[in-house]
C-alpha cells in the first residue's frame, strides 16, 4: 500500500512539473509573439538639400590697383634744385608749384637783352632821324635839279652845271637808302633781341616746376641741391580720383576670357555692391614677354582710402553661368559608364537618382535629373559611397 502511495506521489510531481513547463513554454511563445520582429537598424547618413540657384564657373586672378592717369614730371632745362615744395602723398591743384631751380644765369641773360634792347633802341631813333634828314636832302636835291633843268633848257646854265645838280640827287638818294637800311638793320637787331627776351623768359619759366593738373604725388626722385636734367624725372604723379584694376592673363585663358565678362572683386576693405561686381574692360592685343596678357577693369566706384595703389586685390572672372538644381559635389557618384548619380533620401530609405551634370564649380555642382528643390541627397567623402545601396535605411 505504502508503495502504491508513493508511485502515485511521484506521479502527481512529474505531472507537475510537466504542468509547469508547459504553462512556462506558452507564456515564452506568448512573449515572443508579442514582441517586435528584427530590423535592421537604420544607417546614419549625412545629408544635404537639393536648391535652385545660379552656378558660375570663374577663374582667379591677382589684380594691381592702378590710378588710370599717371605721369612723370621731367625739367626743360638743366639747372640745380634750390627748392622742393612737396613730398610723397602731397595732394597738389593744377598750377601748383613743385619745385624751384636755380635761375640765377637766366635772370643775368635776361638783364643783358633787356639791355641790349634799350641801346638798339637808341640806334633805332638816331637811324631814324637820320633817315628822315636823308628824305629832306634828297627832296631838296630834286627841287634843285629841277630848277636846273628848266634854266639849262632856257640857255641860263651850263651843261655841267646841270650834270652837277644831278649827281648832288644820286648822291642824296644813296644817303637816303643807307639811312633807311640802317633804320631796317636797327628794327631787326630789336626784334632779334626781343626774341631773344621772349625765349629768356620762357627758360626762366621753366625753373618753376609746377602741376600740370590735380593729383598726388607718388614719388619724388630728387633732394634740393640735385642737378635736374631735361629728360630725367623727377617727380611721379597719379590722378587718384579714378582707379583701375590691372591683371595678367595667360596664355591659355585666352579662350575663356574677354572683354565684357563678369567680373567678382574681393575686396580687402568694405565698398559698395557695385564695387564688387564690375566687367573686364579691355584686353591687350598682343602677349608680353613672359607670355600674358594685361587684362583691364575700370573701377566706377570709390575704392577704399586705406587701399593704395599697387594693392593687390584677388578677383574671379566668370566663363560660365548657368541656373538649375545645385547638389553638393561630394553628393554626386560616378557611374561604371561615366555618368553620374545621387542617392535621395526618400522615405527614410536611399533612392539612386540619375543625373547629368551641367557644370561644377567649388564645392557645388549644377544638375538635371529626376530630384526637386528641398529634398535631400546624401553626401560624403570620396568612397564613401561604396557603403550605400538603393533601397538602404538611413536616418540623418
Amino acid at each position: 500500500m505504502k508503495r502504491v502511495s508513493g508511485r502515485i506521489a511521484a506521479v502527481l510531481i512529474i505531472v507537475a512539473i510537466v504542468a509547469g513547463l508547459t504553462m512556462i513554454l506558452h507564456k515564452a511563445k506568448r512573449e515572443k509573439a508579442a514582441a517586435p520582429a528584427w530590423r535592421p537598424r537604420p544607417a546614419p547618413v549625412e545629408t544635404a538639400d537639393v536648391i535652385e540657384g545660379e552656378l558660375s564657373r570663374t577663374l582667379r586672378y591677382l589684380a594691381r590697383l592702378e590710378a588710370v592717369a599717371a605721369a612723370e614730371i621731367a625739367p626743360e632745362i638743366t639747372a640745380r634744385i634750390v627748392s622742393i615744395k612737396v613730398n610723397e602723398g602731397d595732394r597738389v591743384a593744377a598750377g601748383d608749384l613743385l619745385a624751384r631751380l636755380d635761375d640765377r644765369d637766366i635772370r643775368a641773360q635776361i638783364s643783358a637783352v633787356e639791355a641790349g634792347i634799350k641801346a638798339a633802341q637808341a640806334r633805332l631813333a638816331g637811324a631814324r632821324a637820320g633817315a628822315d634828314a636823308a628824305r629832306s636832302n634828297l627832296a631838296y636835291a630834286k627841287r634843285e635839279y629841277d630848277r636846273d633843268r628848266r634854266l639849262f633848257e632856257k640857255k641860263g646854265i651850263s651843261a655841267s652845271a646841270l650834270e652837277d645838280s644831278r649827281n648832288r640827287v644820286d648822291e642824296a638818294r644813296g644817303k637816303s637808302t643807307q639811312a633807311n637800311e640802317a633804320v631796317r638793320s636797327a628794327e631787326q637787331e630789336i626784334i632779334g633781341l626781343e626774341a631773344r627776351l621772349a625765349e629768356a623768359r620762357t627758360r626762366l619759366s621753366y625753373t618753376e616746376i609746377r602741376a600740370a593738373a590735380a593729383a598726388t604725388l607718388r614719388k619724388r626722385h630728387v633732394e634740393v641741391g640735385d642737378m635736374a636734367m631735361p629728360g630725367k624725372p623727377i617727380f611721379e604723379m597719379i590722378d587718384v580720383s579714378s582707379y583701375q584694376l590691372a591683371f595678367d592673363l595667360v596664355q591659355e585663358d585666352l579662350t575663356w576670357v574677354r572683354s565684357g565678362q563678369a567680373v567678382r572683386i574681393h575686396w580687402p576693405a568694405p565698398v559698395s555692391e557695385a564695387g564688387r561686381s564690375q566687367t573686364v574692360a579691355r584686353i591687350f592685343p598682343s602677349l608680353e614677354s613672359d607670355q600674358t596678357v594685361r587684362a583691364e577693369i575700370d573701377l566706377f566706384c570709390r575704392c577704399p582710402e586705406q587701399l593704395k595703389v599697387g594693392t593687390l586685390i584677388p578677383l574671379e572672372v566668370v566663363v560660365e553661368r548657368d541656373r538649375g538644381l545645385m547638389v553638393p559635389r561630394t553628393a554626386l557618384v560616378p557611374t561604371p559608364v561615366g555618368g553620374h548619380l545621387v542617392y535621395a533620401v526618400r522615405d527614410g530609405r536611399l533612392k539612386q537618382v540619375s543625373v547629368q551634370v551641367v557644370l561644377q564649380h567649388g564645392d557645388q555642382a549644377l544638375v538635371e535629373g529626376d530630384l526637386t528643390a528641398g529634398e535631400s541627397v546624401a553626401v560624403g567623402e570620396y568612397l564613401q559611397w561604396v557603403r550605400r545601396s538603393n533601397g538602404m535605411a538611413v536616418s540623418s
